[in-house]
């Protein structure tokens, strides 16, 4: 009898699998894509039932896959920043972390947290403290990174401090590399990921001083700059000179679907102000947002400024090879000359708490 139940046991998880997998390859085809040979051996694991930390460079088509896989089997899933906002919400409301836990996860029994990804301290024993407490209700954990385990933590003042956590991790964790070599986000990749309304971003590059310079100097706008099609207009010293929090990109993302972003005329920003152009692109591709950049110089320029400015800078740099690169010559109304109002500083901004430049430049 016992081995009747366990060949059907057996048989049954055979089914749930294949089930799992066929339902990532219809939405594979439903949006025109090909999976790679790297996703196509993750996916064998993914369609399990064991936790999985799953890392790999930016742009190997990790979150596409696990979104897929989590669609399939009904789980929860969030970005680390998302989940981060929702889990001190549930502290603050509830009382303590396992309470929040629990009303963030519901009846799930699987959760993924995409981005995973720790430089700050506090945040590194939150995560310690919510891997345990998920891992002890015995709910499926799935986890991208662009890191390893062991590369968690990187600043070594607080890397050893870190260290049992990484221990944790690779114990209760199957951790697997997806890396096929390239960016499937750069022009001219032979595999593509969904063009959704990130991918239908642009950078369009007009002549130093013609800009068009949306007003204001609120991280969060009114409804009235938001035009007919949803664009709703910013400065990059709006978004990202001023102390927001990736909070506020993320009520931004939730209430417009279209961006517009306009740059100084000079590529010259701030590790701090580059650290939030990192977390609004996150939060951005996330969030599936359409955002339109105008400048006068092109996407290089500041990629190479993201380079030498922050540790970690290769999602962000990523994330930006998705957009098609246009000239003030193919899109003429994009550099509309008009006087700037007045962007208020940093001192006269009402705004959350100032963002850790350690705690966003990886997320």
């Amino acid at each position: 009898m016992w081995k009747w139940r366990e060949q059907r046991a057996m048989r049954a998880d055979r089914e749930r699998r294949a089930a799992v997998r066929a339902a990532v390859h219809q939405r594979a085809a439903r949006e025109g894509l090909r999976l790679t040979d790297g996703q196509l051996a993750v996916l064998r694991l993914l369609s399990g039932e064991e936790n999985v930390y799953l890392h790999g460079p930016p742009g190997r088509g990790k979150s596409w896959l696990v979104d897929a896989v989590i669609a399939a089997l009904g789980a929860r899933r969030w970005h680390l920043h998302e989940f981060f906002r929702d889990l001190h919400d549930g502290i603050g409301a509830t009382g303590g972390l396992a309470p929040s836990v629990s009303a963030l996860v519901g009846s799930a029994r699987a959760v993924c947290l995409d981005e995973f990804t720790v430089h700050d301290p506090a945040d590194g024993v939150l995560l310690d403290r919510v891997l345990r407490e998920l891992h002890r209700r015995r709910i499926r954990i799935i986890v991208t990174s662009n890191r390893a385990p062991a590369e968690l933590m990187p600043n070594p003042l607080f890397h050893s401090a870190f260290e049992p956590t990484i221990a944790t991790i690779e114990d209760i964790f199957t951790v697997a590399t997806l890396d096929d070599g390239r960016d499937l986000r750069e022009a001219g990749a032979a595999v593509v990921l969904a063009a959704g309304g990130f991918r239908r971003g642009r950078w369009t590059i007009c002549g130093a001083g013609s800009v068009r310079r949306a007003g204001g100097g609120r991280p969060v706008p009114s409804g009235e700059e938001m035009d007919e099609e949803g664009t709703v207009e910013f400065g990059f010293g709006e978004l990202c000179e001023v102390p927001a929090h990736v909070s506020d990109y993320l009520s931004l993302a939730e209430r417009f679907p279209r961006w517009r972003v306009t740059m100084p005329d000079e590529c010259v920003a701030g590790p701090d102000a580059l650290a939030r152009w990192a977390a609004l692109l996150d939060v951005a591709h996330d969030r599936d947002v359409e955002l339109t950049v105008v400048a006068s110089f092109g996407p290089g320029e500041l990629a190479d400024l993201l380079r030498s400015r922050l540790p970690d800078a290769a999602r962000a740099v990523s994330r930006m090879s998705a957009w098609t690169v246009e000239t003030a010559a193919t899109v003429e109304t994009a550099c509309t000359v008009e006087t700037a109002d007045t962007v208020e500083t940093a001192d006269t901004v009402e705004t959350a708490d100032t963002v850790d430049t350690a705690a966003v430049s990886e997320r």
